[in-house]
């Protein structure tokens, strides 16, 4: 005859023709189990918490918040890639801003055109020579 052990909480071991002190074990720890339920279930908190509108509530903010496509990490990503891209807008009509002036000026008075060109692109007249110094 074989025998098999079972190893319980308490490293009681147990032979196989004792399965009543099993079933009266396993019996006990269901009873343990659902006293303490019962006693949670009196806590007011518990009652809210188990309240199913205030799971679903709290699934739908956890969801919401981390999981979906469209979460608020996502949201606050794109809200400061658009905040990058309107500073740089602004920077941008600036210089538009600055070379319309420039250009309107450049236009408008020639010995400020010859300056411009020989200071930018070293334009020289003919028989000229030009020597770049550089601080």
């Amino acid at each position: 005859m074989r025998t098999a052990f079972f190893v319980l909480e308490e490293n009681v071991r147990l032979i196989k023709g004792e399965w009543c002190l099993v079933f009266s074990y396993i019996c006990n720890m269901f009873a343990r189990l659902t006293k303490r339920i019962r006693h949670l279930r009196n806590q007011a908190w518990f009652r809210i918490i188990s309240n199913r509108y205030v799971l679903m509530t709290l699934a739908f903010s956890i969801w919401m918040t981390f999981l979906d496509i469209h979460s608020c990490q996502v949201h606050r990503e794109i809200d400061r890639e658009m905040a990058d891209i309107e500073s740089s807008v602004e920077y941008y009509k600036e210089e538009i801003a600055k070379d319309e002036e420039m250009l309107f000026q450049l236009q408008s008075n020639t010995d400020m055109l010859e300056t411009f060109a020989r200071e930018q692109y070293f334009l020289r007249r003919p028989n000229e020579e030009i020597y770049i110094v550089e601080e």
